[in-house]
């Protein structure tokens, strides 16, 4: 995995926006944090299965 950090800029519906913000304020956690953590949750490319 590279180090190099990139930025990503996403708009989100205001109910998703308002839906990680409370998250995030339950847990103490930033939004940042919490999104990587799912990135992270992901399969791997190589472990998804081929498109037809």
């Amino acid at each position: 995995m590279s180090t190099t950090s990139r930025q990503l800029t996403i708009r989100l519906p205001q109910i998703e926006l308002d839906r990680i913000e409370a998250y995030s304020k339950r847990t103490g956690r930033t939004k940042t944090d919490i999104l990587r953590e799912f990135i992270r949750s992901l399969p791997e490319p190589e472990s998804e299965p081929e498109k037809k």
